[in-house]
């Protein structure tokens, strides 16, 4: 299981996109990554995202975030 805290420091809501990608233990991917996410923040907060890996054997993952618009 992963948590990312999401911070917005600027004075706008933001509206971004996340996804978890899975890897086992020895840096293969392990399964397909998430489905991008959407999500708003609002100016000067944070948001926790989680993800859950797809197989046992994911053990590391990246966090790939894109700004929407």
């Amino acid at each position: 299981q992963a948590k990312v805290n999401l911070v917005n420091d600027s004075r706008k809501t933001q509206s971004v996109q996340y996804r978890f990608q899975w890897y086992s233990a020895d840096g293969f991917n392990a399964g397909e990554s998430t489905p991008w996410q959407p999500i708003v923040i609002s100016p000067y907060s944070s948001q926790v995202v989680s993800g859950v890996g797809p197989t046992p054997s994911a053990v590391k993952y990246t966090v790939s975030v894109c700004r929407v618009g």
